[in-house]
Formats: structure tokens, sequence, C-alpha cells
């Protein structure tokens, strides 16, 4: 039986070098950002500054193979989620869950649970939870309800929401988009979502019944 060779997949060691430090400076730099106050933006972009300085002139041929039509389709997304929170979009769905919970603690953290996982399964869940952040600030100042319960209701649902289709995240976008480029082969929106969705939501589920516990 043939074995692997790890460093047979390494073609260029100074690239390989480059790419380990800029992506452990940009894991260290989120992780602190709530001490640094660096936005996530500022992370990704200095992280992606270091790794061109460093790289110098075989950049070139990283920058060739990017995949700009993804980029593109994320920077389209957090242009439409910024229009909605401006036109007041957000405050309006805030209420709407507080009357449909009829004020009651659990009924709003299973709504916002469940809300999040299909939400985030058709919009990325990056651009779905920094939606949901103003929405969960109005719900605690407005209707008194504790924050920290909200906010892990959301992440539960966005993170395990976004497995459901194709573009639930932004990992699933780009390894659709890599699979397709390498092998020519279309992955359909049915049979991913027939493979991911059922498991999805046994797993919201689960989380739903953990929040009951720890919480109410």
């Amino acid at each position: 039986m043939a074995t692997l060779d790890p460093k047979g997949a390494i073609k260029d060691r100074w690239l390989f070098a480059v790419g380990l430090i800029a992506f452990f400076y940009v894991v260290i730099v989120l992780v602190t950002h709530h001490i640094t106050h660096l936005s996530v933006a500022t992370c990704a972009l200095t992280g992606a500054l270091i790794a061109m300085l460093l790289g110098g002139h075989k950049m070139s041929r990283v920058l060739m193979n990017i995949d700009y039509p993804t980029i593109i389709f994320f920077a389209g997304l957090f242009i439409i989620v910024g229009a909605m929170e401006h036109v007041g979009l957000l405050k309006i769905a805030a209420s709407v869950v507080k009357e449909v919970s009829g004020g009651n603690f659990f009924i709003a953290l299973s709504i916002i649970l469940w809300v999040s996982a299909f939400g985030s399964s058709i919009v990325d869940n990056v651009p779905f939870a920094a939606t949901m952040a103003p929405i969960l600030k109005h719900m605690s100042e407005t209707f008194g309800f504790s924050l920290l319960p909200l906010v892990w209701s959301t992440a539960l649902g966005t993170d395990i929401g976004g497995n459901g289709t194709p573009i639930g995240a932004s990992a699933n976008v780009v390894a659709v988009a890599n699979y397709e480029r390498v092998t020519n082969k279309k992955i359909s929106w049915g049979y991913y979502c027939k493979a991911c969705y059922p498991a999805m939501m046994v797993v919201v589920a689960a989380c739903n019944f953990l929040l009951y516990l720890f919480y109410i």
C-alpha cells in the first residue's frame, strides 16, 4: 500500500513558511481583538499584507489563483446586510420576535436559535451573525432579556445552520467552488441539502434542549 508523503505536498517551502506565519498571526490577533480593539477586517487584511510582503515576487502566482467570484459574492452579501440595518429592518425583526414569543424568554431563545439556523443556511453565517448582533442588543436593552443566552442561541444557530446548504458558510462556498474547479463536476443544491439538512436540524434540536437546561 502506498504511503503518504506530507513533505511531497509542499512545492515551495518558502511560501509554505510565509503562509504559516500569516495564518498564525491572523489567529492570534483574532483571538485577542477584544484587547487590541482591532476589527476583524483589519486582522485579515494585515495578515494578507504580511503574506504579500514576505512572499515577494512569488505572490503574483498566488494572486492569479484567488477565487475572486467568491470574494465578490461575500462583498455583495455584506452590502445587503448593511442596507438592512440602515433602513431599520433589524429593529423590526427584534420587535417581531418579542411579539411572537409573548415575552417568554425560552420561546424567544428558541425562535432566535431556529431562525438563525435556517437563516444562516441561506445567508452566509458570518454576515448573518453580524446582522443578528444589533437585534440581540436591542432585545436586551428594550425587553430586558439576558444578553448572554441570546448570544449563545445565535452562535449555535448560525454555526450549525450554516452546514445546511452550499452557501451557508464561507467554508462551504470555498470547498464547493474548489471541488467543481478541480473535478469539473457540479454539486447540486438538492444533493447537498439532502445529505446535510436533516443532520443540521437534529443538531439544532439538541442545542435547543441544552439551552433549556442551562438557562431556564
